[in-house]
């Protein structure tokens, strides 16, 4: 056979097998299109893919492969979406043609539409499967398990796909059988996805996404047995939208992840993207093992807007404690660069707060510390995590005016309940922040008590600041050291300004300590200050050292920080000066400064002390000071005291404005220790008198003065020490004191002044002891006792009053119990407990006397003894005498004569008076007596004078003569008679002149009786023989005030008449008588 015949046959064949192919196709349309055929189709793809799919037309093709071409597809792929397809074209492998085998090599869809039916959606929200891989896992293995795949490939093309969630999409599809694996590729545009239509979406981001929108997406990816999905995943724009914020939305651009997900493993890296909200460029690598190796989720960042992605991932991640802790401590800012992830050996606890590690840096950011109210505003500096703790090391910042220039801050994010922290903070401190800080970080401590007080607080210091949370808030730990201190303000407790101008600040667990610091207080000085203070419980202060120049007009304040010492200083109303404090140490409760503990040396320089009139009462007040807590030494005190009214609450004001001021203070000191006082100077008076005193006591108001010395030129040299020992005499004196220099002390005419005049008149007055015996002696003019004392009981005190034992007395006139007593000498022994009064000699009312005086001080038997001895060496004018006796004028003129001896016993002195005994002697000569009340009653009882006649003419006497015996000091007249011109009286009786009464019996006889019986009979024994004519009578009562009665003649005792005989038998008186008879 020829090559051309071969050509032919099969030319012929070809032709014959294209015709029957042709009539074949033409012949099968019509068959396959049959409703019976369809529903078969129908069926048989219904149970092989469980979706019921219809379709219009079957179409057989041959060229350029076999091929079904299927129009009109409508697929019900779940209930909840519908496929529709326009027209399909089914490509079989010719090769399995031939052998009578159905094998399907390429599937083409051309516009399948993908619809969502919404309704049924929102009603079966639950229908799809728990397992989304397991879903998707299933999904590939139905395609591969198609009957008609082809075993080597199949290819399924989607070419203009529409959907309710794109726009458009070409998709291809290669499914190899033998190798159980699909590749995809597919370009979507117009994605837009509301994740309320999709479940498993739903249900896990709701509350959080609400849908997402994607301009173009392309992805590249395969299955097959060794790998779940993997490929690569490009979004060229991308927005999430959230359900908060509402009004943005996760915006990014470029969009390109590669992955790879298998049973055992999960790999993602999804390169840097731009976000332009939360704007930065961000990348993730993702690598999960289910089994026991290491799995983490790694993002890296650029340019981080922390705001931002706060904003977005706060109500993204909610429920997840970690994020919310660092979100709450990041706050704003950029994050130049940052990684951000977690890694762990078991991936069920991947997201563990232990397993979050973090390092990057940030710059402009807001990071607020935990459980304190501190935000740090436009910080910058690195961070980092690992173990659960966020270390962040800013390298600038502020918090107000207060700058950061460093530091660290640890956060222990996996601590259960609250959040641990410590941080260490290098600052520079704008100091109008630093209250509110402090307050914020030591809330309800006194220490923010304290703090609150503080206003208009200017300056700046360097200071680091470390904070140190344990357990919880209250239990907050805060450390703060300041240096470089330079700060202006006020504070409440000091009414004025405060200024620091350097030292250290340090507050470690609510202790206080500074060191050098140094500052102002007003215009006063402080530096060098060491001090520590707890602000807990009583705040306890401790002033290790400080030094000051404190202006003491400005320091009023400091008194009222002591409770009750404005009242203790009395009239003190300020002070002026310098105290220049040269070391102070202090301890105690800072707000109860009556239980501090303090040591001070230092000096006041120009002193003054301001009272009630805002005078100044003492100037030029220097001195030296020394205080312990138990003692107060100021020396070298020096002032001038130009008013005493500050005086008056202890002293009288009588006596304090009595003295002569100025006074200069020199050579001053003052002791007070815990059970003693002790304070002593000299003060110089105007007058040139110095003196000298030295005071001291128990207490400051018991003090009492223990030496005194006066010493004004040669008139005075006076030294008085006082005791205290109840054993001891109460003062001593030595020297040499003139009234005088007690004059020139003192005000004319003041309190004092009038009482020195008063007690020692305008003369002269000196107190001198001997330099040999030390004895006293009293020289003066003029000493009136009056004024100076009362009655003396022995019941008081029995401490002499002087040391001396001697003491002498040269005084011209005693005023004494309102009598005055001249020329008086006398001596004065002590012997404890008898003082002895030896009067040598004194004049009293023209009567020399002297006598004993002797005081017993004795509790047990204390006495008064007196012996008196008076006499007059000479007559004397008796009208003196009687009216200096009777403190009224004279009734009686002559001359007289007195004796007498007195002697008395009493308890006291007052007593004494009335316990006298002795005798008295009284003869008067040539006198008359006029007006006297007894005498004149007394004669007019008896109607013998008129009162007229006692008054103008008088009662003259040639004698008057009294001997009485004193009882008691009752005046007992035992003999008495008056030896008148005209008549005689006799008395006896007895007068009590304390008491002022008496009761004495008179008898008168006229003397014209008397001349009669001398007439008649001349002889003087028959006189006496018989009987007198006389007049009886008796005066009883007051003895200022006396009634007079008549008496019978049988009333007259024997001794009247006998004395009556003796009086008128006198050689004197019969002489007389007969002269006048002869007249």
């Amino acid at each position: 056979m020829n090559k051309k015949r071969i050509l032919r046959i099969a030319f012929i064949f070809a032709a014959t097998v294209a015709a029957y192919a042709v009539a074949l196709c033409l012949a099968i349309t019509p068959l396959i299109n049959s409703e019976k055929v369809k529903a078969h189709l129908t069926r048989g793809l219904q149970d092989k893919t469980g979706i019921e799919v219809r379709f219009n037309q079957l179409g057989f093709i041959l060229t350029p492969l076999p091929a079904l071409s299927i129009t009109g597809i409508s697929a019900q792929i779940d209930p909840r979406n519908q496929l529709t397809i326009d027209k399909a074209l089914v490509e079989l492998n010719p090769a399995q043609l031939l052998k009578f085998k159905t094998a399907v090599r390429r599937i083409t869809l051309h516009s399948p539409e993908l619809m969502l039916k919404k309704a049924v959606a929102e009603n079966n929200k639950s229908i799809m499967p728990p397992d989304f891989a397991a879903a998707v896992q299933n999904g590939f293995d139905r395609l591969l398990d198609l009957p008609f795949a082809d075993t080597d490939h199949l290819d399924i093309i989607v070419t203009n796909a529409r959907s309710n969630y794109f726009n458009t999409m070409d998709c291809w599809v290669r499914m190899t059988g033998r190798t159980r694996a699909v590749n995809i590729k597919a370009q979507i545009s117009g994605i837009g996805l509301e994740i309320h239509d999709i479940p498993k979406l739903d249900s896990a981001l709701k509350d959080r996404i609400t849908g997402l929108d994607i301009s173009h997406l392309s992805v590249d990816c395969r299955h097959d047995e060794n790998t779940f999905l993997a490929g690569n995943l490009k979004i060229t724009s991308l927005q999430v939208n959230l359900d908060a914020p509402k009004d943005h939305c996760i915006d990014a651009r470029e969009f390109d992840l590669k992955f790879d997900l298998s049973k055992d493993r999960a790999t993602a890296h999804l390169s840097p993207l731009e976000l332009v909200y939360p704007k930065g460029r961000v990348g993730i690598d993702l690598s999960l093992f289910p089994r026991q190796e290491i799995s983490s989720i790694e993002f890296t960042g650029e340019q981080i807007n922390i705001g931002q992605a706060r904003q977005v991932c706060l109500p993204l991640l909610n429920g997840l404690e970690t994020s919310q802790i660092l979100f709450d401590i990041l706050r704003a800012g950029t994050a130049q660069k940052i990684t951000v992830g977690f890694k762990s050996n078991d991936i069920n606890h991947l997201f563990d707060a232990e397993n979050l590690f973090i390092k990057g840096c940030a710059e402009s950011t807001t990071v607020k510390i935990p459980d304190v109210p501190v935000i740090v505003e436009n910080a910058s500096g690195c961070a980092e995590m690992k173990n659960g703790v966020l270390s962040i090391h800013p390298e600038g910042g502020h918090v107000g005016k207060t700058v950061i220039t460093g530091g660290d801050l640890d956060i222990n994010l996996i601590h259960e309940h609250t959040v641990p922290f410590s941080g260490k903070f290098p600052l520079k401190v704008d100091l109008e922040d630093l209250p509110a800080i402090l307050i914020s970080l030591l809330p309800d401590t006194e220490l923010a008590l304290e703090m609150s007080k503080i206003s208009n607080l200017t300056g700046r210091t360097d200071a680091i600041l470390e904070l140190n949370n344990t357990q919880s808030p209250k239990d907050m730990d805060v450390k703060v050291t300041a240096t470089n201190i330079q700060a202006s303000g006020n504070y409440q407790r000091m009414s004025l300004p405060i200024h620091i101008d350097g030292g250290s600040f340090l507050l470690d667990k609510r202790k206080v300590v500074l060191k050098n610091m140094s500052g102002a207080i007003g215009n006063s000085r402080v530096s060098n200050l060491n001090a520590g203070i707890d602000t807990r419980d009583s705040v306890p202060l401790h002033i290790k050292n400080m030094a000051a120049n404190i202006i003491l007009e400005q320091a009023a304040f400091l008194v009222d920080l002591f409770p009750g010492a404005r009242e203790r200083l009395g009239p003190v109303k300020n002070f002026s000066g310098i105290m220049v404090i040269k070391d102070l140490r202090l301890e105690g409760p800072m707000f109860s400064p009556n239980l501090w503990q303090v040591h001070m040396t230092g000096q006041v320089n120009k002193g003054a002390v301001v009272f009630q009139n805002k005078t100044k009462g003492i100037s030029n007040l220097l001195c030296t000071f020394n205080a312990t807590p138990s003692s107060i030494n100021l020396s070298e005190i020096a002032c001038t005291i130009k008013q005493t009214a500050w005086l008056e609450k202890n002293i009288s004001p009588k006596y304090t404005q009595s003295i002569v001021l100025p006074l200069t203070l020199t050579r001053g000191e003052f002791v007070k220790q815990t059970d003693t006082c002790l304070f002593q100077g000299q003060v110089l008076t105007i007058s040139g008198t110095k003196v000298s005193f030295m005071a001291d006591g128990p207490a400051m108001d018991k003090m009492i003065p223990s030496k005194v010395q006066i010493v004004d030129g040669e008139r005075t040299h006076a030294d008085v020490t006082f005791y205290k020992k109840p054993d001891m005499p109460k003062i001593n004196f030595s020297g040499k004191l003139d009234k005088a220099t007690l004059e020139n002390m003192l005000y004319p005419d003041s309190y004092l002044y009038r009482k020195l005049r008063e007690v020692t008149g305008e003369k002269a007055l000196t107190v001198s002891t001997d330099k040999k015996t030390n004895d006293i002696t009293i020289t003066a003019d003029a000493i009136n006792l009056d004024p100076l004392l009362s009655p003396q009981k022995t019941s008081a005190p029995t401490r002499p009053l002087l040391k001396q034992k001697q003491i002498f007395l040269n005084i011209n006139t005693l005023g004494y119990a309102q009598h005055v007593y001249q020329k008086v000498q006398a001596q004065i022994t002590v012997d404890h407990p008898v003082t002895d009064i030896n009067i040598t000699h004194a004049l009293f009312c023209n009567l020399d006397f002297s006598g004993r005086i002797t005081l017993n001080h004795d509790k047990k038997k204390p006495g008064v003894l007196t012996h008196i001895l008076f006499n007059t060496d000479q007559a004397k004018e008796v009208s003196l005498s009687i009216g200096c006796l009777t403190g009224s004028q004279s009734v009686i003129e002559g001359r007289y004569t007195l004796g007498g001896e007195l002697s008395g016993a009493a308890q006291t002195l007052s007593q004494v008076t009335s316990k006298q005994n002795g005798l008295l002697n009284f003869k008067a000569q040539s006198g008359r007596i006029f007006k006297a009340t007894l005498l004149s009653r007394l004669l007019s009882v008896l109607n013998i004078l008129g009162e007229t006649d006692l008054q103008q003419q008088g009662f003259g006497f040639k004698t008057f003569t009294a001997n009485a015996e004193v009882k008691e000091s009752v005046v007992h007249i035992k003999k008495s008679f008056i030896d008148a011109d005209n008549m005689a009286i006799i008395a006896e009786g007895w007068a009590d002149p304390l008491n002022d009464a008496l009761d004495i019996t008179f008898l008168v006889a006229p003397f014209k009786t008397i001349d009669t019986i001398i007439k008649y009979i001349p002889v003087v024994n028959t006189i006496l023989k018989g009987r007198l004519v006389s007049f009886p009578a008796r005066a009883y009562g007051k003895l200022s005030d006396p009634t007079v009665i008549p008496l019978h003649p049988s009333a007259v005792g024997k001794g009247l008449l006998n004395l009556l005989g003796d009086l008128v038998t006198t050689p004197g008186r019969l002489i007389e008588g007969m002269k006048e008879n002869e007249k």
